[in-house]
């Protein structure tokens, strides 16, 4: 329930005239966490400064564009594609991109890179057949998506 500043500002006037917790948390028909979140808020100093509650929503701003980051990422994968997003991450920072190592699970997730030769199952095969005919199928689908973002930014840009 949502409850007005007026409202909160009753309570705790009523708490610094009976000096009892429980009994305003009865009278109002409150629970003590909530008494006591608003209690931690309240600026005695500024009695009448009005008691808002706050936004729950992060407010740190991700970067929208992490597209070089994705390539330096895909490169990299490459090199090693049975690295997970902690080593990646790590190499990363190691050549100066500083990026964390949920950041870069959210790149893989975005880009959908698996390791070419087991496909993230984890059955990594010796032939090398197999081997060859997935990385070629991995550079495609990397060219195809390229193609794709080069062809949606020029739409856009029109």
């Amino acid at each position: 329930m949502e409850y007005l500043s007026k409202e909160r500002r009753g309570w705790l006037a009523h708490y610094q005239n009976t000096g009892n917790i429980a009994k305003t948390c009865r009278e109002f028909g409150i629970s003590r966490s909530t008494f006591y979140k608003w209690l931690k808020r309240y600026d005695s100093t500024a009695p009448s400064k009005p008691l808002r509650s706050r936004s729950k929503r992060n407010r740190t701003k991700r970067k929208l564009d992490r597209s070089q980051d994705m390539l330096i990422l895909a490169e990299m994968n490459m090199k090693d594609p049975t690295w997970g997003a902690g080593r990646l991450a790590a190499a990363m920072r190691s050549y100066g991109y500083p990026i964390s190592r949920a950041t870069v699970g959210r790149l893989l997730t975005r880009i959908r890179l698996s390791c070419p030769i087991c496909h993230g199952r984890n059955q990594h095969l010796v032939s090398s057949q197999v081997l060859n005919r997935d990385i070629q199928a991995f550079w495609l689908k990397i060219e195809e998506r390229k193609a794709l973002r080069d062809f949606a930014v020029a739409g856009i840009g029109k």
